[in-house]
């Protein structure tokens, strides 16, 4: 599994190169510093993409993006949006191209220091569409809603990541041959060099009520798609207390399905995936009533991995 937090940091790191006369820069609020970024939505189509061959695409929503991120003060991160109608979406439709959607979340190598306090809360309203689609052949899409999106260091401050969703649809596909797509919602997802380390306490949660429909898909061929709720993703490593919950109510649809051939679909609901390491207090917790929860693979050489409260060492097979 190491392989697609590979993809997923390749990709960023170089989409950036390529659109910078140099490296990626740094975002740093300061021990003295507080920032405070609030976007509202409604009735609106918010897109991005990347349509033509080898193309870069970023949108950012009350986020951060660099080579690196560092949290030494006070960070809150909003975004609320309500419907009927309103859709955000993320496409990655040319050959080779890249698009990255940050909601209320932090992209690069990510880290929060001592003493500091980051506040990530994405909410979605009244019909509301996710939508994360890696169409073009050999394309990479990544959407992150309250989530880290790197080499993720919580180093001695706090870190709370919470999405709520009502009545909404979160999507996430990759649908050509050798797409990577990857959603996180109130997630951690590491890179390839020191992954998730939380050295103090985090706070995962993540809702969604009365007919929210969450599907992940990989249905082209050696096609992959990672989708993670209150999730740690890649070399976990807990040595503080972490708190991850789901709850899922009225109607709620979780599906996780490998279609093409060699594809490999993950999703991870308040789980730690690859290498986990627990040395402080970890609580996992998952709630489901009137649900439907389905983990399918039906391509040949297919592979679906399901995780809900749950700790996951992927084999190198994966």
């Amino acid at each position: 599994m190491k392989s697609f937090a590979f993809f997923a940091l390749s990709a960023i790191a170089s989409a950036a190169m390529a659109v910078q006369p140099t490296s990626p820069g740094t975002v740093t609020v300061g021990p003295s510093g507080s920032s405070l970024q609030n976007s509202s939505i409604g009735d609106t189509t918010l897109s991005n993409l990347a349509s033509g061959p080898s193309t870069v695409a970023y949108q950012n929503l009350a986020s951060n993006q660099g080579g690196t991120v560092r949290i030494n003060g006070v960070s809150q991160q909003f975004l609320t949006t309500t419907g009927p109608g309103t859709q955000v979406n993320n496409r990655a439709s040319g050959p080779s191209s890249v698009a990255v959607q940050d909601l209320s979340s932090n992209a690069g190598n990510v880290s929060i220091g001592s003493g500091a306090a980051s506040s990530q809360r994405t909410t979605l309203r009244g019909g509301t569409i996710v939508d994360n689609l890696a169409s073009g052949n050999s394309s990479q899409a990544f959407q992150n809603l309250s989530s880290n999106n790197g080499n993720v260091n919580v180093n001695g401050g706090t870190s709370s990541q919470t999405t709520a969703m009502n009545g909404s649809t979160a999507r996430n596909l990759a649908s050509n041959t050798n797409t990577v797509a990857t959603q996180n919602f109130s997630s951690n997802y590491g890179g390839t060099g020191t992954g998730v380390l939380l050295n103090a306490n985090s706070t995962q949660s993540t809702t969604f009520a009365t007919g929210t429909d969450a599907r992940n898909e990989a249905a082209g061929t050696s096609s992959k798609a990672v989708q993670n709720f209150a999730s740690n993703y890649l070399d976990v490593t807990i040595n503080a207390r972490s708190s991850q919950t789901v709850t899922a109510s009225g109607n709620t649809d979780f599906s996780n399905t490998a279609f093409g051939p060699s594809s490999a679909a993950a999703q991870n609901v308040a789980s730690n995936f690859d290498n986990v390491t627990i040395n402080g207090a970890s609580t996992q917790s998952a709630a489901f009533s009137g649900s439907i929860v389905n983990n399918q693979a039906n391509g040949s050489f297919s592979r679906a991995v399901q995780n809900i409260s749950s700790n996951y060492a992927a084999s190198p097979a994966f």
